[in-house]
């Protein structure tokens, strides 16, 4: 995506490329992803804002990132990998994610800590699925994920437990049901007492 500034086709911008590999039980992934300017191209579809402010304002509603809204880049890579035995299917995920360049956005409270650098979030996640039908499926998953200290932010811990069922009504319709339980540790990215924020569920 080359952004949406005339005169400027670099801000904004967004890429990415992933590769995946599948043989017989074993599945595997990698991705890498580079966005400039994070807070405007990934998560400026902020629905409580308008147009007019959503290009100018924070867009980032979580506080285990919105602090970081002054990046000049976000960047993701991760792989993960999937084992199937018989009806059970146990996996992996590791990624990493950087906001780049703190303090080169300019907007109103997009850098209230005067933050310069990098921030990083290492995630690594476990789960395992069993198909106990073949309409049925239960699943739990655990996730770990530390945020590195920036400025005078010491970073923050989480760690969250997902149970989950799914109902296969048919090949395109299914009903299911996810319970989360998060737990949180040290300093968010506004520098306050880090708190359970579960997203994007």
């Amino acid at each position: 995506s080359l952004g949406g500034k005339a005169g400027d086709f670099t801000e904004d911008q967004l890429f990415g490329v992933g590769a995946g590999y599948h043989n017989g039980s074993l599945s595997l992934g990698l991705v890498y992803e580079k966005a400039k300017d994070p807070n405007y191209s990934v998560f400026g579809t902020n629905p409580n804002a308008n147009s007019s402010t959503s290009t100018s304002a924070l867009n980032m509603s979580s506080p285990v990132y919105s602090g970081f809204a002054s990046a000049g880049a976000w960047q993701v890579i991760a792989a993960g990998a999937a084992y199937r035995i018989g009806n059970a299917t146990i996996g992996g995920t590791y990624s990493n994610v950087a906001f780049q360049n703190l303090g080169s956005e300019a907007g109103a409270g997009l850098n209230p800590g005067h933050l310069t650098g990098t921030a990083s979030f290492n995630i690594g996640e476990l789960n395992f699925a069993y198909l106990v039908t073949p309409a049925l499926q239960l699943g739990v998953a655990y996730t770990y994920t530390r945020g590195d200290s920036v400025g005078s932010i010491s970073g923050a811990t989480y760690n969250q437990v997902n149970l989950g069922a799914n109902y296969f009504l048919s090949k395109r319709t299914d009903l299911y049901v996810v319970g989360i339980y998060e737990h949180a540790s040290g300093e968010d990215s506004t520098g306050k007492q880090a708190v359970a924020a579960i997203a994007n569920l």
